[in-house]
């Protein structure tokens, strides 16, 4: 990017270029823009001569902001105290074109993150659209319409003399122009702040959209070209899709000139225009792919290896030359860079957050095979239909994490905020844990704020750098029934969290692939069996009293090496190696082995179509418990009833969360400290379509719901069953008491008759401090615009009696020449519920 002082991700620093550009060539215009700016920079030298880390807010007013907004033409007014957060601030008044906004002068140097929301606060007081903070090295507009957005814009001051173009935008943003096909009056004109702002959004979607159909398309041609698996192709797109973002955001050396002629993806790509014949592509893109997997180490170029899944094995270097020419990967990489349909440029990946990489997880959710011709729309994919499974988008992630890991760091600790452990059981791609990252990074820099340890800039750039490592490899648990979804959340989370001279984060213990819906405990398998009856009394009553307290053991042994490796630091390809066959061992110990084929088989035999009876069940469960054969003793009707339920384990798979995941259930946890989901809406049901569809249906859902029936996990789903009632109820099982929940769910849950027994269990287990209903009407999921949908956010552990309900105004654009005010949020109590709505409770 050749503007690297903007940031924010609210505004595309393109635009922003192409924009002064335009308005510069204008004589009058330029006039003004050079005064301005020669007279804005002369502030700035005079403040950062006189002004350092001890200055207040009102030094930064009489230097810097109210000199340069005179200069800009803002006419800021009279300037008042006030305090931002726990901060102290000056704020005044200032023209934004025909428009107010609030000027607010901060500390010099104070750190800006964690005060967006009380920004935005000051500025829906005085009923502005805009709020325009300064703290000295960086001047920041925040949206007031839309308070739990994280994007903003940011020009970063200490970059002004050396690209005096900083005090440009600076003048530029508040000046006014007619909005296309309008004339030249005052009805007409809006400010170019506004303008770019919603130019930045359609540009950016423009280029998610050009992204998403570019990877269907790719995957699609290396499917029919080269055929083998689909799970491979996907790898190497997401090695290419890795590099080219880390390339942009400068996470790889793209300024060393060695790597940029020689291990560079985005200047290969770049060269190879489609007029030109590429030549000795595939070799340089094995060679990428091997540079990425063993690292360099000579004495122009040290590069770290990056190891992990995306770089093992190079599967681009299995790929037969003759099979896939330059030339084709020539046009391959070029749609990956620029999207199906020509465009006038390359996307560009620094303009992109790493929530955009749900829409690539939405067309990987449909089964492979020949897209559309290139500009036709792609049409949603079975799998994606029938799972309900759509990616979340970033402010209503942002909202709900913010909402549910509030109460459990707003006075914690550094460390006590790295000791969260945090999970979503559906998490697609990732973007609740991309959330949760984001914010728990946060937090961490604001507890060392308030234990006097200094703020973000007082570390040094390798702790920097680590932070996101740490809570990362940490803090998060993420579980999916989709391979394919936990490689972009894998891919999201390693982009987040990728530090230059380190390897990826080691997620192999905390990402799995599996059904959070079918799984269980050692308590209920050794309790009862899967034929949903009582189990008979062994003939040694002790035996499951003595095997719960060997798992117990076997637990705390394996939970306490858990918690070792990943507090681990991984610093090195060999560190994540050696953590890596560590995880292998300690899932092949005999013991702990033995408990998850029992489990498994547990399972598989409470989905079989016929219920197992007393005996068989328990011949099969001795054979597993000693690992008998046939030839070694066991029967061959249990061999055969072994194999068939191991099979439809397999299936689902199968995930047990507390063998998964013994460092969280045992050793004193008992569960995560937050859950956070947005889980699939979908009704598990089979009379629907022809005879083959609804054949179909029985196969994928007949499974899942014979263990519903008699795995007794799941006592409150009524009616036609919906995943999401499912999902409720597990995650409520998976938080400790005192825990968080967060999720989103359809509207139904509130008030159908068929969700009453759900409804009354999770008021009755969980603390519902807030329930947010929001409109669909402005397309947050690709479902029907009618349908809505609810923020939930409880505390496990304790009943509910009163809960704060809003109709998610926060999230709402206002309109920008009128900012409303948010209503209200009523209270509702559950007494008032009953006599309204009977025992079912309907809000």
């Amino acid at each position: 990017m050749s503007a690297p002082w903007i940031s924010g991700g609210q505004v595309s620093s393109v635009l922003v270029e192409r924009q002064l550009a335009v308005m510069l060539l204008r004589r009058a215009q330029e006039e003004q823009a050079q005064r301005a700016a020669r007279r804005c920079a002369r502030a700035w030298r005079v403040a950062a001569d006189a002004l350092g880390p001890a200055s207040g807010a009102t030094a930064v007013w009489a230097y810097l902001m109210r000199p340069c907004a005179t200069e800009c033409g803002w006419q800021p007014g009279p300037v008042s105290a006030a305090r931002v957060g726990t901060a102290p601030a000056q704020v005044a008044d200032g023209r934004l074109g025909p428009s107010s906004m609030a000027l607010i002068a901060m500390p010099w140097g104070l750190q800006q993150d964690g005060l967006q929301r009380a920004c935005v606060r000051i500025g829906a007081e005085r009923g502005v659209r805009w709020a325009s903070v300064c703290n000295g090295v960086s001047w920041r507009w925040y949206d007031v319409a839309r308070p739990y957005a994280r994007d903003h814009l940011a020009l970063d001051l200490t970059q002004a003399d050396a690209d005096g173009r900083v005090w440009h935008v600076l003048w530029l943003l508040a000046q006014t122009a007619s909005a296309p096909g309008q004339e030249s009056d005052a009805a007409g004109r809006t400010v170019l702040l506004d303008r770019l702002t919603s130019a930045s959004a359609r540009h950016v979607t423009a280029a998610a959209a050009a992204l998403r159909d570019g990877v269907a398309d790719t995957l699609d041609d290396l499917v029919g070209r080269l055929g083998g698996s689909t799970d491979t192709h996907v790898t190497q797109i997401f090695q290419w899709l890795f590099l080219l973002f880390a390339e942009a955001r400068s996470l790889r050396p793209l300024w060393h000139p060695v790597y940029r002629r020689s291990y560079a993806l985005s200047p290969l790509i770049d060269e190879r225009a489609p007029s030109r014949l590429p030549c000795g592509l595939h070799d340089s893109l094995v060679a990428i792919s091997r540079a990425g997997r063993d690292g360099i180490t000579s004495p122009a170029l040290a590069l770290p290896a990056l190891n992990g899944p995306l770089f093992a094995d190079g599967p681009l270097a299995r790929w037969p030359g003759q099979a896939l020419q330059d030339r084709d990967l020539g046009r391959l990489l070029g749609r990956l860079a620029r999207g199906p349909v020509a465009r006038a440029g390359r996307i560009d990946f620094e303009e992109l957050g790493v929530e955009h990489l749900g829409t690539i997880y939405e067309h990987l959710m449909s089964p492979p095979g020949r897209g559309p011709e290139p500009g036709v729309a792609r049409a949603p994919g079975l799998l994606r239909k029938r799972t309900g499974a759509f990616y979340t988008p970033r402010s209503l992630a942002d909202l709900l994490v913010q909402r549910t890991l509030e109460p459990l760091v707003s006075e914690a600790s550094a460390d006590q905020i790295l000791a969260l452990r945090v999970v979503d059981p559906a998490m697609g791609s990732g973007a609740l844990l991309a959330a949760a990252t984001r914010y728990l990074v946060a937090a961490v820099h604001a507890a060392r704020v308030r234990e006097g340890r200094g703020g973000m800039l007082d570390l040094p750039l390798a702790e920097r750098h680590e932070l996101p490592r740490r809570v990362v490899e940490q803090c998060l648990y993420g579980v999916d029934v989709n391979p394919r979804a936990v490689h972009v959340a894998r891919l999201s989370l390693w982009l987040l969290s990728l530090a230059p001279d380190r390897p990826l984060t080691w997620l192999d213990a905390h990402l799995r692939v599996g059904s959070s819906l079918v799984g269980i405990t050692p308590a209920a398998l050794l309790a009862r069996h899967p034929g949903h009856t009582p189990r008979a009394s062994r003939s040694d009553g002790q035996l499951t009293l003595f095997e719960l307290t060997r798992w117990h053991h076997e637990a705390d042994r394996t939970g306490s090496m858990l918690r070792e490796l990943s507090a681990q630091p991984t610093e090195t390809a060999e560190d994540a190696r050696v953590k890596a066959m560590t995880l292998t061992r300690l899932r092949a110990d005999r013991a702990l082995a033995s408990w998850r084929t029992r489990a498994d088989l547990w399972c598989g035999a409470a989905m079989d179509v016929a219920p197992p009876g007393a005996s068989a069940w328990r011949a099969v469960e001795d054979a597993a418990r000693v690992q008998l054969t046939p030839a070694g003793g066991t029967s061959r009707v249990a061999h055969t009833l072994s194999e068939r339920w191991q099979a439809l384990a397999d299936a689902q798979p199968c995930l047990h969360w507390s063998l998964e995941f013994p460092d969280v259930f045992d050793a004193g946890r008992g569960g995560f400290d937050a859950v956070l989901a947005n889980p699939p809406w979908e009704m598990l049901r089979a009379d629907l379509g022809s005879r083959a569809d609804r054949q179909a249906s029985r196969d994928a859902v007949g499974p899942l719901l014979r263990f519903v029936r008699r795995s007794g996990v799941y006592r409150h789903a009524g009616g036609h069953i919906n995943s999401y009632q499912l999902f409720l109820e597990r995650m409520l099982q998976l938080l400790r008491p005192g825990g968080r929940l967060g999720c989103l769910l359809p509207g139904s849950v509130l008030a159908d008759h068929g969700a009453g027994a759900l409804r009354r269990h999770l008021f009755d287990q969980a603390s519902v401090d807030r329930l947010s209903l929001f409109d669909n009407r402005d397309a947050w999921f690709p479902i029907h615009r009618s349908m809505r949908v609810v923020s939930v956010t409880a505390t496990a552990g304790a009943a509910t009696t009163s809960v704060l309900i809003d109709e998610g105004e926060p999230l709402r654009v206002y309109d920008r020449a009128a900012p409303a005010t948010p209503e209200t949020p009523r209270v509702l109590t559950r007494d008032l519920l009953r006599q309204a709505g009977g025992v079912r409770e309907p809000v």
